[in-house]
């Protein structure tokens, strides 16, 4: 598992234009003419009916994908994943939206403020 604080030394390659279906199903993302491969990305991870925010790293043939230890609200992570038509009882990886990407912001901005 990894924290904020690992995103942080990585801030700058953050892809906040791709989503997890994106990179998971790139033949999608090429048809549109779209270059997917590099940076990370956050999404949210459904398992076991609980939601997770969790950051790809989509600089490998194989991306790799990580758990983060955060204190987002899990409401927030739900809300996400019902704008999607998804389900807590439905496993799998969600987008997340502009509040959470506005969450991330400003706990990456508070970790610099603290240094």
């Amino acid at each position: 598992m990894k924290t904020l604080k690992d995103v942080k030394k990585i801030e700058a390659q953050i892809r906040w234009d791709l989503t997890p279906l994106e990179v998971l199903n790139p033949l999608k993302a090429q048809s549109k003419g779209e270059k997917i491969k590099g940076g990370y990305l956050f999404y949210i991870d459904v398992w076991g009916c609980k939601a997770s925010l969790g950051i790809i790293d989509n600089n490998t043939l194989n991306p790799t994908s990580y758990i983060l230890l955060t204190d987002i609200p899990e409401k927030m992570l739900s809300e996400a994943v019902f704008e999607q038509g998804g389900a807590l009882i439905v496993s799998g990886y969600y987008a997340i939206n502009k509040k959470i990407e506005e969450w991330i912001k400003n706990r990456l901005k508070e970790l610099n403020a603290d240094e």
